[in-house]
């Protein structure tokens, strides 16, 4: 008698109801929609760092100015097809044994139908100074 009131027990509890299922799909499918969105906004992101660090390592105060900076940051980012930044919004401080490059900006994305998020990237700061103390 005991194991016929528990095998009507299981029996109740087996598998996922289609309502669990119809959960578990809609929310894969909102994740991977803002994976999708967020994704490439910060690949492009990292990309954008690595090359005001390159532009500042690669920083000779006799040999280089201001325009020069602002052209390798140019040409690595049309390489790289950066289209959220200028380099004219880096805002660049010459020193005599180095230069701090930094820079702020905010990139705008569809996220549902009209609606648009805004991801906001603060003081990324390159300091040519430092990596040539640590040499």
């Amino acid at each position: 008698m005991i194991g016929v009131q528990l095998s009507r027990a299981n029996r109740r509890e087996q598998g996922a109801s289609s309502l669990t299922a119809l959960c578990f799909v809609i929310t894969a499918w909102v994740f991977l929609t803002a994976l999708l969105r967020v994704l490439p906004i910060y690949l492009e992101h990292r990309v954008i760092v690595s090359a005001i660090h390159n532009a500042a390592q690669g920083y000779d105060s006799a040999a280089h100015g201001r325009e020069e900076v602002r052209q390798a940051l140019q040409k690595t980012w049309a390489v790289n097809r950066i289209d959220g930044v200028e380099s004219d919004s880096v805002a660049i401080d010459r020193r005599r044994t180095g230069v701090i490059l930094t820079l702020s900006y905010s990139i705008s994305f569809p996220l549902v139908g009209s609606i648009d998020g805004i991801w906001r990237f603060d003081d990324i700061v390159s300091d040519s100074r430092s990596a040539r103390r640590s040499l």
